[in-house]
């Protein structure tokens, strides 16, 4: 029996999206945290 390996590219595309607004969001709270420190 073959699986055939399907690239559903719109999904991956969907998942990749998700993840680098979590880590922009991520990094914006970072940098808020700092500039909250050095004042």
């Amino acid at each position: 029996m073959r699986i055939e390996f399907k690239f559903d590219k719109a999904k991956f595309e969907r998942e990749l999206k998700r993840e680098i607004k979590k880590a922009e969001r991520e990094i914006e709270r970072d940098i808020k945290r700092e500039m909250r420190r050095s004042r």
